[in-house]
Parts: structure tokens; sequence; C-alpha cells
């Protein structure tokens, strides 16, 4: 939802009063997220603002974008719930017409270690470790110098982990490594968060692929290319 001229907190309350309880709730049996945008600020300005929109739009459609561009849980996109929520706590926003701040991208001339050699699954593990310990800059340099250089730097990384409910719980509960497989250069792990009261369980697939080390014998070792969240 974009709603010309209002900012989140008032959309969600129009929304809301349009829709009634009966639709909402026929809406959350979808078991989607749905967001709302500042109509004022973004997708309804044209200019400059028009990228802005764009990468607050990307963030909605693609799980691995959520927070890459600061956008998301800020008063400029939220779920429809954290909105009604904020509505319904008084909390009004859109008072201030403020973009997110840029990420400072630190330039780091060496990784902070050099990934020991291992298989497949012990890596994904101890990239996991890495992540629950709040080591993120370690955690980062488990990833493909390609994939780092798409997540840009570990700040970035780190907020786009904390800002997905799935990968979030991958940074404080244990989830163990259920299958493995090799082929050539190439392997996927396979991960899982097992349900809870509160959580449903969730299966990721780790694919990595084989990269020097950096180490002074020139070892190689296994890195993370990407990650993808296995539809249930």
């Amino acid at each position: 939802f974009a709603l010309c001229g209002f900012g989140l907190s008032r959309a969600a309350s129009e929304i809301k009063k349009s829709w009634g309880e009966k639709r909402l709730s026929e809406l959350r049996e979808l078991k989607c997220p749905v967001f709302v945008v500042d109509g004022n600020y973004l997708v309804n300005r044209s200019g400059p603002r028009l990228v802005e929109s764009c990468e607050a739009l990307a963030e909605t459609i693609h799980e691995e974008l959520r927070g890459h561009f600061g956008f998301l849980g800020s008063e400029m996109l939220a779920t429809l719930e954290t909105a009604l929520s904020w509505k319904e706590a008084g909390i009004e926003t859109g008072s201030q017409k403020i973009r997110p701040p840029p990420f400072d991208v630190p330039s780091i001339a060496t990784p902070p270690f050099n990934p020991p050699s291992m298989s497949p699954g012990e890596a994904v593990s101890a990239q996991l470790k890495c992540m629950q310990n709040d080591e993120i800059e370690k955690a980062f340099f488990w990833n493909s110098e390609a994939n780092q250089q798409r997540w840009c730097a570990a700040t970035r990384f780190e907020q786009v982990l904390r800002g997905h409910d799935d990968f979030r719980r991958l940074m404080s509960e244990d989830a163990p490594v259920v299958g493995s497989e090799e082929l050539d250069n190439v392997a996927t792990v396979k991960v899982r968060l097992p349900k809870t009261d509160n959580a449903h369980q969730v299966d990721f697939v780790w694919t990595l692929v084989v990269e020097a080390s950096g180490d002074e014998n020139n070892t190689s070792c296994w890195k993370t290319e990407r990650v993808a969240v296995k539809p249930q």
C-alpha cells in the first residue's frame, strides 16, 4: 500500500477503516507479508525520489534485500501490522522527511581471519557459529568474494540479517545441518530451524563454492555464495 499524501500510521488507519476487520483477517490468512510505503515522500513523487521508491519496493519484493537500502523498519517502509501498531500506540509517522542515512562502507584491506579448509557442512556450521556469537565480520568473510561485493560491507550484511524474521532467528537459535551434496567445486548444504511454540520450521539451502583461503600455503576452502529460504 502506498496511499498518496499519507505517512505509514495514517495510511494504516485508512486501510483498516476502509477494509474492515473481516477483510484484514482474510488478508492475514494469506500468510504473506503486506507492506505500507510512505506515499507522501515516496512512490507518488517525481524526480530523484523515483530511485528511492524503487529501492523501497525492491526491499518488499526480494526477501534477501530487506533492510539493504535502509528503508524497512523506518518511517518510510514497514509491514502493515507494524504500521497498525504504531497507530494504536499513538505514534504518527511522516513528520520528518529525512532519508535513512547511507551506510559507511569501511575499507578493509585484509580479512579478520583465514577460513580453514573443512567440509561444506562444517563451513556452514562455522559461519552460523560466528553469527550466533555476534562475530559478524568473521561471518561476513565466510562469504565468497562475489557475495561480499554484493553485500558491500559487514554492516550491511548484519542489517539485512536482523531485518528478516527467518534470518534473524539464525543469529540466536540452533540450526543444525541436515544434508549436504557436492558436485565438482559447488556444494549445497541444507540447514533447518526447528519449529517452536512461536515460530514455524524453516529450511535454508546454502550454496557454497571453493575459493582460495588466503593463507600462506594457498589452500582452498568452501565459502557461501548465496542462501535461500526453501518454500514450505
